[in-house]
């Protein structure tokens, strides 16, 4: 007996199937409970409760690629969207590169070796470059360091400081100053030094493109030595490396992102044919920008399509202008949405996926007035998506599904006998019949002698069109021993739907969260007792 309980779970689909005439499938395994029977097993027949349960239209539409939305009406509509198709991080687009700069001078030495120590100053400007950047204004850095090393002929112990009044603390605001203390030993080891600081938390201001001011301070001090060398000459060597930034500013040129993805439509997976009028069918593209500069998409593709059919959501090379932030929104990401509305026949194709292919272009005008800023974190998205209202009238939609299907231990049933009620919330009626095929599809026997017609409930009047009094339908289905020796060969559950919506072409319908199909199914079945 447990071998027949186990494997019959495989053909209550007439019941599974009551869930799939709005379009979509949802069978969970749990709703269906043959553990729920009487444990005795000397009785001949079994009286066993099914299912009882109600189905809302987020149950019977499994589609992770689909949003179904409700308003503060209840009114529904399903949204098919690629998500956020996001550009790298700014952190990623501009590089600053490892870079060096070098540095030579001579300056006359004093004659006369001086009472503590002779002091002399100069300046010039470091070489500073952008990378992948275009023009830098200012830079918050997070990571990096400059290393130093100077060279000189001077015979004395010196002292040196370089200066930077462009590069400063965030936190004190003090200049970035190096100092090196640097010894010598007469001619035979002149005064060098060499030293590595780091650059985190320091802001650099540019005065004058690509370039650091260097002011030196080099202090020589009297040793009891003789100052015997007129000039001194002096070489610096800087190494910046690693340089990565929190915030930028400045002209960052045109960055282009190609974004693109195609989505799966699930909702005319299983379909023969329609006609089916949506009152609108809305597109949107939703952006979202934190790069502090102009932002312009291009839309090469939105489309629908199935096989070689193809419908344009927009017309190919459609642009419109993204969101970006002001120095007041500096850090945050901002977000505008286009829409527009289609013509409602776009769906004539049963389209079975949707296409986006759109480049996004920071600085579209390429104009150096215009300045920008970033943070590392800075990026841009967009995501395009497909609206369609619930509202409209389904003349006909006709839905088939197969599904794998086999029939064990017939030998221990003499019959099995389904009652079903159904009670319909919805605004659509539904023709349906189940057929089992063998291994070659060949139609075996229909579940139902007749295709069963399951009423739509009452509908209002405009705006609303609020539905009523439900439809309801009972079914009393007896399978005798004759009809479960064909089943026994089958292999295939075919099930075909033929949908329409109350009182079609003539009226419009709404769908609704709050609207249900109410199903409770019974089964009785007879078998071999075994004593």
């Amino acid at each position: 007996m447990k071998d027949f309980f186990q494997s019959s779970k495989r053909w209550l689909f007439p019941v599974f199937m009551l869930s799939l005439i709005f379009m979509a499938s949802c069978y969970k395994e749990k709703d269906f409970d043959f553990n729920r029977m009487a444990k005795n097993e000397y009785e001949s027949e079994w009286a066993i409760p099914v299912i009882q349960k109600k189905y809302f239209l987020s149950d019977m539409i499994v589609d992770s690629n689909n949003n179904i939305v409700a308003d503060n009406n209840h009114f529904l509509s399903i949204v098919h969207f690629t998500g956020d198709l996001w550009t790298a991080t700014a952190e990623d687009l501009f590089i600053l590169n490892d870079q060096m700069d070098s540095y030579s001078a001579t300056i006359p030495a004093p004659a006369v070796a001086p009472a503590d120590y002779y002091e002399f100053n100069f300046s010039n400007s470091v070489n500073f470059d952008y990378g992948t950047v275009n023009e830098i204004d200012s830079i918050h850095l997070k990571s990096g360091y400059i290393q130093a090393i100077i060279n000189t002929n001077i015979n004395h112990n010196c002292e040196l400081t370089v200066e930077f009044p462009e590069i400063k603390n965030s936190t004190t605001h003090q200049n970035l100053i190096l100092h090196f203390p640097m010894q010598a030993s007469g001619h035979a080891s002149p005064a060098s030094g060499s030293n590595t600081f780091s650059l985190v938390n320091y802001n650099v201001k540019f005065a004058t493109p690509n370039q650091l001011q260097a002011n030196y301070k080099i202090k020589v001090f009297s040793d009891g030595q003789p100052f015997d060398i007129p000039n001194y000459t002096f070489n610096s060597n800087f190494n910046i490396n690693d340089l990565k930034f929190k915030s930028m500013f400045g002209y960052f040129g045109q960055v282009t992102d190609h974004l693109t993805d195609t989505v799966p439509i699930k909702l005319f997976k299983h379909h023969l044919e329609n006609s089916i009028q949506l009152k609108e069918v809305k597109a949107h593209l939703l952006m979202k920008n934190s790069f502090g500069a102009p932002l312009r998409f291009t839309v090469n593709n939105f489309s629908i399509y199935t096989g070689g059919e193809e419908r344009f959501v927009m017309t190919p090379g459609y642009q419109v202008e993204g969101p970006f932030p002001t120095l007041q929104q500096f850090g945050q990401t901002v977000m505008k949405t286009d829409s527009t509305f289609l013509n409602p026949n776009v769906l004539e194709i049963s389209p079975k996926y949707m296409a986006f292919d759109a480049i996004g272009v920071l600085n579209p005008a390429n104009d150096p007035l215009i300045r920008n800023f970033v943070t590392d974190k800075s990026k841009f998205s967009i995501d395009a998506r497909l609206e369609l209202p619930m509202e409209g009238n389904v003349n006909y939609f006709s839905y088939i599904d197969t599904i794998e299907f086999f029939f064990e231990n017939v030998d221990q049933l003499e019959f099995a006998n389904f009652k079903v009620y159904i009670e319909n919330a919805f605004p659509i009626n539904a023709d349906m019949q189940i057929y089992f095929t063998d291994t070659a599809h060949v139609v075996l026997d229909s579940l139902l002698v007749n295709r069963s017609l399951i009423p739509s409930a009452q509908v209002g009047p405009a705006p609303h069109y609020y539905t009523s009094i439900p439809g309801k339908k009972t079914l009393d289905i007896v399978v005798d021993k004759t009809r479960l020796e064909r089943l026994a060969h089958s292999k295939w559950l075919v099930v075909y739907a033929r949908l329409r919506s109350f009182d079609s072409p003539n009226t419009f319908v709404k769908l609704y969260s709050n609207q249900y199909l109410y199903v409770t199914v019974g089964t009785r079945v007879k078998i071999k007792a075994e004593y």
